[in-house]
């Protein structure tokens, strides 16, 4: 079952905050790490669940590797600009197997900007 993490707030017209990702087996951290080495992480956002696509993450766009080694990623900065709302998101990894796997789902709240350059 897919994890629930909210991101924190974004604002329209600024840089998506940087959030690392860390896939493990279990709650213990050490040396229970997920290699994703010839894995794909892949993440969409919609405006509401079905609602239309507004991004998808994928390595060199919006995601970037830290370590496949120890299941680690993280979002890449851009700006922010689909509008004020609130979105939902999830997350899967498909595993060179072939396997697919949801870890993480949730919302993204964009606020309104009020200073606009």
């Amino acid at each position: 079952m897919a994890k629930t993490y909210n991101f924190p707030n974004q604002y329209n017209g600024d840089s998506f905050d940087i959030i690392t990702f860390n896939f493990f087996t279990d709650s213990a951290t050490n040396g229970n790490e997920i290699d994703l080495t010839g894995a794909t992480p892949r993440m969409q956002v919609r405006k509401d669940v079905i609602g239309d696509l507004v991004k998808t993450f994928t390595i060199e766009d919006g995601l970037e590797w830290v370590d496949q080694s120890t299941g680690t990623f993280r979002t890449t900065s851009f700006i922010v600009d689909w509008g004020w709302g609130e979105y939902d998101y999830d997350l899967q990894i498909t595993y060179s197997s072939g396997r697919v796997k949801t870890y993480l789902k949730g919302k993204i709240k964009v606020n309104q900007e009020i200073t606009i350059a």
